[in-house]
């Protein structure tokens, strides 16, 4: 395991800026039990795209079976369980498509699922039509609940001395262990969905610190490691077989140079 025996606080501009300097100029790590920011950010894209792909198969199902029974032409889950063991699926209205969501809470008790809050007047119709559909649903979008919840703060790299925020929202960069740095704090926010589109952000844009990193933040991102135990649970798992299937890949390539 790499390892760095000590860190230094970065106290200004300048210092962040030539640690920025360091992390480009550092060579790659290639412990297993290690991954780099950039891989984070698109794991926490893969989790969101999946969690997207699930949903939308169920709000289509439920569309077409309850569109011929009842004036709701769309049904839409509503995003995430947020650590909470509920499911609410969101009803428009045929008669008009701005009009607001109608809203029936399903939640869960030993028995199984129960209505916790019914706004359309027909919660036990609707139950019937989906059955055990409802169930099933719920269990396979509850794993995800903890993407909605657990984030990790204060991360430290293996190669740098700044900090390290992971969230569902993607990756932060800190010179002090804070949510929010006043020193200096770099944000990707990952690209959901389909748009994969990542955005930047940072809270001093004429520093000299985030002039070094314009243009180079995905370069920035693959060569600052952490260990992958320091990673949210629910990305552990992809991470250490994405790990495993790179560094083989890589053993791959220099044994064919050495052929």
């Amino acid at each position: 395991m790499n390892e760095r025996a000590d860190y230094k606080n970065l106290k200004n501009d300048l210092e962040i800026e030539q640690e920025l300097i360091q992390i480009f100029n550092s060579e790659d790590v290639y412990d297993e039990k290690t991954i780099s920011l950039y891989n984070v950010l698109k794991t926490i894209q893969k989790v969101y795209r999946e969690y997207e792909e699930e949903k939308a198969d169920y709000e289509q199902y439920f569309t077409l079976l309850l569109k011929r029974k009842y004036d709701y032409p769309k049904v839409e889950i509503q995003d995430g369980l947020h650590g909470i063991k509920e499911l609410t699926l969101a009803f428009t209205p045929n008669y008009h498509k701005s009009f607001p969501f109608k809203k029936i809470t399903f939640s869960e008790r030993d028995t199984g699922l129960y209505v916790k809050n019914d706004e359309t007047g027909c919660s036990y119709n609707i139950y019937r039509a989906l059955g055990n559909d409802i169930v099933r649903c719920y269990l396979a979008l509850l794993p995800y609940s903890v993407f909605f919840t657990e984030r990790k703060e204060g991360v430290r790299p293996l190669n740098s001395n700044l900090f390290v925020n992971i969230d569902k929202f993607g990756v932060s960069l800190l010179a002090d262990n804070r949510r929010f740095s006043d020193a200096f704090c770099f944000s990707v926010y990952s690209g959901f969905g389909y748009y994969q589109k990542d955005e930047y952000g940072c809270n001093n844009k004429l520093s000299r610190a985030y002039a070094r990193i314009l243009g180079n933040e995905k370069e920035l991102l693959k060569k600052i490691f952490i260990e992958i135990e320091d990673c949210p649970e629910w990305l552990k798992e992809d991470l250490y077989q994405q790990r495993k299937k790179e560094l083989n890949s890589i053993k791959t390539k220099i044994l064919k140079i050495f052929k």
